[in-house]
């Protein structure tokens, strides 16, 4: 399993990668001090397994390093945030 990015200027997305095949992702779009995240999906038969949580934990470890605040939009990621103290640093 790896996770890997794919940004540009003004949006982007990590990508969860298992045995070479997309089976998850995050999408999120880019603004000069922010993060907004949009949408997280895994595919079903991994769901409950942790992959979306990890896709959350590497979109806010790119935020901590570019210094941004994230926005969840997306209703899984805003309840891993919001619940999570580990993430206030960088929750809006």
């Amino acid at each position: 399993m790896k996770i890997e990015p794919k940004i540009g200027k003004r949006s982007g997305m990590f990508l969860l990668m298992i045995s070479d095949r997309q089976r998850g992702k995050i999408e999120f779009r880019l603004q000069p001090d922010t993060l907004t995240i949009l949408h997280t999906e895994v595919d079903d038969e991994l769901t409950g397994q942790g992959y979306g949580h990890r896709l959350v934990d590497a979109t806010a470890d790119y935020a901590r390093e570019h210094d941004l605040r994230i926005k969840p939009l997306c209703p899984f990621a805003r309840k891993i945030m919001t619940t999570d103290a580990q993430y206030n640093d960088v929750l809006i």
